[in-house]
C-alpha cells in the first residue's frame, strides 16, 4: 500500500475514534468499613489539640476511639459532620488535648486494637488553614484519551478547577461542595459534599474534578451547578469557604472540539490521497 494511502486511512480510522462514545462500566454496590481520615496513619508531629476525621457508611456505628499509650480507651466526642452521598465524613474530639510528643493509637472500628498509630508535637494548632481560592473551571474529555483536553460534548462532561491556597502547615482535607448548602453558614454542621482529598504539608495548589461521570450522585454536576471548597485541618478548624463558581457548557461558542478535531483530520486524510492521486498520462500533441 503506497505510503500517502496509508497515512489517509490511519487518520481516518483516528477520526473515528475520536467521535465514538467511549464505553462505560460503573458500578456503585460496594461496602467498605469506617476509616480514618486524618491524622494519616505513622504521621508525626500532629497537633495535641488533633480531632479524628474518619468516613463512615451509614450501616455502620460510630464507634472510633483513641489508644493511649496505657492501653486504655479515649472516647471521641463527634463534633461537625458532612455528608458524601449516603456516606458520612464525621469529626471527632477526644475529651481534653493530648499529650505532648506522644504515640497514639487509632482504633476505628470499637474493637479495643489500634488500627494505626500517630505520634503528636510538642503544641496545639489554634490557627484555621487559609481560605482556598476557587479558579475557572476548564471543561475537559473524560478520561484525557490520545488528545487530551479536547471535550467530547456527550454524555460524559467534566470540569477540572484549580485551588490556591497559602503554604500548608499541615495535611489538610481538601472539601468540595455542589450546590446543595452553597448558601449555609461559613461552618455548617451537615453541608452535602461532592468529594473530599488530602493535601499535603507545604503543598500550594491542588484541584477538584466534578461532573457528570461519576457513581456517587453527590459528584454528578451539570451546567450551572455552582461549585466552592474548604480546607479541614487536623484540629478540625474549617477555613472560610471560597467563592462558588458556576460551571458554563463547554459546548458553547468553541463547538464541539472533538468533532472538529475528527473533521480536521478527516480534511487532511482526504487532502493526503488528493495530493498522492496519480496524475492521467498526458496524450502527445
Amino acid at each position: 500500500m503506497p505510503i500517502a494511502a496509508a497515512l489517509a486511512s490511519l487518520l481516518v480510522l483516528l477520526s473515528v475514534a475520536l467521535t465514538a462514545k467511549p464505553a462505560r462500566a460503573c458500578s456503585c454496590a460496594f461496602e467498605f468499613e469506617t476509616r480514618a481520615l486524618l491524622p494519616r496513619p505513622n504521621q508525626i508531629d500532629v497537633p495535641t489539640n488533633t480531632r479524628v476525621t474518619v468516613l463512615r457508611p451509614p450501616e455502620r456505628s460510630f464507634a472510633v476511639n483513641l489508644i493511649a499509650p496505657d492501653g486504655t480507651s479515649i472516647p471521641l466526642t463527634r463534633t461537625n459532620r458532612f455528608r458524601l452521598g449516603p456516606d458520612l465524613v464525621e469529626v471527632a474530639a477526644p475529651p481534653s488535648d493530648l499529650a505532648p510528643n506522644t504515640t497514639y493509637g487509632v482504633d476505628v472500628v470499637g474493637n479495643g486494637e489500634p488500627d494505626f498509630m500517630f505520634t503528636t508535637g510538642a503544641a496545639p494548632d489554634d490557627s484555621p488553614p487559609p481560605e482556598p481560592k476557587l479558579g475557572l473551571a476548564e471543561y475537559t474529555e473524560e478520561g484525557g484519551g490520545l488528545f487530551g483536553g479536547m471535550s467530547s460534548c456527550g454524555e460524559s462532561k467534566i470540569w477540572t478547577l484549580p485551588v490556591r491556597f497559602d503554604p500548608l502547615d499541615g495535611t489538610v482535607l481538601l472539601l468540595t461542595e455542589v450546590d446543595g448548602s452553597i448558601s449555609s453558614p461559613t461552618a455548617p454542621g451537615d453541608n452535602a459534599l461532592a468529594e473530599f482529598r488530602s493535601v499535603a504539608e507545604g503543598r500550594r495548589e491542588a484541584s477538584v474534578t466534578v461532573g457528570q461521570f461519576a457513581c456517587n450522585a453527590g459528584l454528578a454536576a451539570k451546567e450551572g451547578a455552582r461549585i466552592r471548597v474548604a480546607l479541614l485541618d487536623m484540629s478540625g478548624q474549617l477555613s472560610g469557604w471560597s467563592g462558588a463558581r458556576t460551571l458554563d457548557d463547554g459546548c458553547n461558542g468553541g463547538g464541539d472540539g472533538a468533532t472538529a478535531a475528527s473533521l480536521g483530520l478527516s480534511l487532511l486524510a482526504l487532502a493526503a490521497v488528493r495530493r498522492r492521486r496519480p496524475q492521467p498520462p498526458q496524450q502527445a500533441s
